[in-house]
C-alpha cells in the first residue's frame, strides 16, 4: 500500500498495534471490505492470520478489491481448517450481535459476546434453535444491548454510473441489502426479539452517500429501518486520500454515518455503541 503514500507506510504495524491498544477479547470488529490484494482465496491465508490474530471477533464483508472472495461454505471451511474461529463473513446474511453493558452483571453467562449468523442459525435443529432462545433469553435478563447487523458490498452511486451495466451492477447489490435485512427479521422472529429493543448497525463498502450526493436507495432504505429500531448507525469504507473530503460522516434523518477506512481513522478502530 505504499504507492498510495506515506501514510501507509508500515501499515499493518500501526493496525495491529492500536487494535491491541484499543480491543478486548470480548469485542467486535467490523471491517467492510478491501482486506487483501490476493486474487484467490488460498492467497489471502496470510492476511486472514493478520486479522484472526487481532483480539476479539471479526466480521468480514467483501470490497470491491477482494478479489479472492468465495463463497460462505469455502470461507468458513478454511477458516475452520485453519482454527480462525473469530472470523466472521457477511454474504447474503445477518447477524445478531448481543454485548454486556459496561455495568452489566457478567456472571449469568460467559458466552458472550453472541454473535449468531440468519443463515447458520435458521437451518440449525430445533435443539439449537432452542438453545439460542434460551441464550438470548439469559443476555436480556443481563441487559445486555443488542444489535441487527445487516450489509452488502454496495456500488457506485447513480451520478457515477457509466452505462447499464452499473445500474444492473448497483440493482444487484441493492437487493442483497434487502436480503440481508429480511434474513435478519426472520432471526429476530426466531429469537422472540423486536426491531424496537435493537440498534441496527449497515455495512457496506461503498459509500450510501457523498457530501455532493445525500440522497439515495441506500439512505431512503435506511431512513425506513430508522423509524423501527432504536438506532441506525451505517458504517462504510471504499474512499481514502482525496477521497475522505468527498465522505459524509455525521448525522442525517436520525441515521448515523461513519466513513471507516483505515487512512481515514488513522489505522485505529472507531467505537461504535
Amino acid at each position: 500500500m505504499d504507492k498510495f503514500g506515506s501514510i501507509w507506510h508500515k501499515h499493518p504495524d500501526k493496525i495491529r498495534q492500536n487494535c491491541l491498544d484499543k480491543m478486548q477479547d470480548d469485542d467486535i470488529l467490523l471491517l467492510p471490505g478491501d482486506l487483501s490484494w490476493a486474487s484467490k482465496l488460498e492467497q489471502a491465508k496470510q492476511d486472514l492470520a493478520f486479522l484472526a490474530a487481532i483480539p476479539g471477533s471479526k466480521i468480514l464483508l467483501r470490497g470491491n478489491h477482494d478479489y479472492w472472495w468465495s463463497t460462505l461454505n469455502k470461507m468458513r471451511n478454511l477458516a475452520q481448517a485453519e482454527n480462525w474461529s473469530s472470523l466472521y463473513f457477511m454474504q447474503n446474511n445477518a447477524y445478531l450481535i448481543s454485548q454486556a453493558r459496561a455495568d452489566a452483571d457478567r456472571q449469568i453467562s460467559d458466552k458472550y459476546p453472541l454473535i449468531y449468523a440468519s443463515d447458520t442459525l435458521l437451518r440449525a435443529n430445533l435443539a439449537e434453535q432452542a438453545a439460542a432462545i434460551k441464550e438470548v433469553e439469559r443476555a436480556k435478563l443481563n441487559k445486555h444491548k443488542f444489535y441487527l447487523l445487516i450489509g452488502c458490498k454496495g456500488y457506485l452511486l447513480k451520478p457515477e454510473f457509466n452505462d447499464q451495466h452499473d445500474a444492473e451492477l448497483a440493482y444487484r447489490e441493492f437487493q442483497r441489502l434487502t436480503y440481508s435485512y429480511e434474513q435478519g427479521l426472520l432471526l429476530l422472529e426466531m429469537l422472540k426479539l423486536v426491531p424496537s429493543e435493537l440498534e441496527l448497525i449497515g455495512l457496506s463498502h461503498y459509500p450510501p452517500l457523498l457530501k455532493t450526493y445525500q440522497t439515495s436507495k441506500y439512505t431512503q432504505f435506511y431512513q425506513e429501518l430508522a423509524a423501527i429500531f432504536k438506532q441506525v448507525h451505517v458504517l462504510y469504507g471504499h474512499l481514502h486520500g482525496l477521497g475522505i473530503k468527498e465522505a459524509f460522516t455525521g448525522e442525517k434523518a436520525n441515521i448515523k454515518y461513519s466513513l471507516v477506512s483505515a487512512d481515514a481513522l488513522s489505522f485505529a478502530p472507531l467505537e461504535v455503541r
